[in-house]
């Protein structure tokens, strides 16, 4: 209440206090919000090390409350904390697996983030195409590029070596030789 201004005035340093003694008792939801508060500027209080550390302990609370009762609401939570890397590393197939746990467990607005997961997997495999891509044009630029600098710089040197090879008294069609000692 104190967090949203409801029923009281909004005072985050007295919403922190109680989240704090939530947590003390083992509320992963205290911890969550803990690590929200931390999480986002709007509070005033960014300490990503701090948020981390708290979404860790909500993590861990809600895995283990899942595993001795498995709930969609608490499986939703676990896949949002792998969907924006939360605590856990980031890892949209995990976040999917525990969405569809979810759905499985009656919470159906885990679909949508299903989706919106889907979709960021489909826009990160794009971009990774896309950089394919460009990298290997880049590439077929830089050779095309490298071997008619390389012709060029080679006519320039022979043309070079034939001039020497005239004020030496060669014949231009002499070839050089190394001597191996």
């Amino acid at each position: 209440m104190y967090l949203n201004g409801q029923g009281t005035d909004t005072n985050i340093t007295d919403a922190v206090k109680w989240f704090e003694k939530s947590a003390q008792l083992g509320n992963a939801d205290a911890y969550y919000q803990l690590g929200y508060i931390y999480y986002k500027d709007d509070y005033g209080l960014k300490n990503n090390q701090a948020a981390q550390q708290y979404f860790r302990n909500a993590f861990e609370l809600y895995t283990k409350s899942f595993n001795e009762k498995p709930d969609g609401n608490i499986s939703y939570k676990i896949g949002q904390m792998y969907h924006y890397g939360l605590g856990v590393e980031r890892d949209i197939d995990k976040a999917i697996s525990w969405y569809k746990k979810s759905m499985e467990l009656g919470n159906m607005k885990a679909q949508q983030k299903i989706n919106e997961a889907e979709q960021e997997n489909q826009v990160a495999a794009m971009a990774v195409a896309t950089t394919i891509c460009h990298f290997g044009n880049m590439i077929k630029n830089e050779t095309s590029n490298m071997f008619k600098q390389r012709y060029y710089s080679d006519s320039k040197i022979l043309k070079k070596e034939k001039i020497q090879k005239i004020y030496a008294g060669q014949a231009v069609d002499d070839k050089s030789q190394d001597f191996d000692y």
